[in-house]
């Protein structure tokens, strides 16, 4: 996975870590809530208890400000995926990697998975442009390749189109993603599954993964 664009000023850098980390939580707060059009910076800065003018010493732009923190929601995914494809595991214990890692960062990393519904939603094409190819690209990839394996394993046949099979997987996997941390989404789940589906996460978990590994080709295995 290629090496990402920083958008911050080197001053940003010679900060503690711990004000990186204020700093890029309250602005993934602000933008999860209100989109990054009526985000606003000045509240930012008060809420990451630094001044406007430092934040200025930090980040060009608002714009730079969100590219920042989709590029460390975008770090968040390919960490948790690198050591799932990499490892020497089958198709089936990847898929069942794939989930516990969704329900892991559902809980762990709620904030980002919000900011990056809010961002699907966005109609700022140019921030979109900029940060779409990219992000898409990383889970892209990573299950293009589960595909593959699972037509060497003789899950799928021959000659199906991996692409395709990827995009659907990846739909699957985004809108749980969304179900588990986005209130509208997560209402839109209570409707499917009962009002009490939060409360039943081992069953939620057990069932998604006893269909996606029906739809590969294995059947009602575990």
């Amino acid at each position: 996975m290629e090496d990402r664009a920083m958008y911050h000023k080197e001053v940003f850098e010679r900060i503690s870590p711990e004000k990186q980390r204020r700093i890029l939580t309250a602005a993934a707060g602000e933008f999860a809530d209100k989109g990054f059009t009526a985000a606003n910076i000045n509240l930012i800065a008060d809420k990451a208890g630094v001044s406007v003018g430092s934040m200025y010493k930090y980040f060009e732009s608002k714009a730079d400000l969100y590219l920042e923190v989709m590029n460390g929601g975008l770090s968040l995914i390919e960490e948790a995926l690198k050591p799932i494809l990499e490892a020497e595991t089958d198709l089936i214990a990847k898929v069942d990697a794939i989930l516990d890692a969704i329900f892991a960062s559902a809980e762990d990393h709620a904030l980002m998975t919000r900011l990056y519904s809010r961002f699907t939603a966005e109609s700022d094409s140019d921030l979109a442009r900029k940060l779409a190819t990219r992000m898409e690209s990383a889970t892209a990839s990573v299950y293009t390749r589960l595909i593959r394996q699972a037509v060497d394993e003789g899950y799928l046949p021959e000659g199906d189109v991996a692409g395709y099979d990827a995009f659907v997987m990846d739909n699957i996997f985004l809108t749980l993603q969304f179900s588990l941390t986005s209130e509208y989404w997560m209402n839109r789940m209570r409707i499917y599954l009962g009002d009490d589906i939060f409360s039943r996460k081992e069953e939620l978990r057990a069932q998604m993964g006893r269909i996606l590994k029906r739809a590969l080709g294995a059947g009602g295995a575990d």
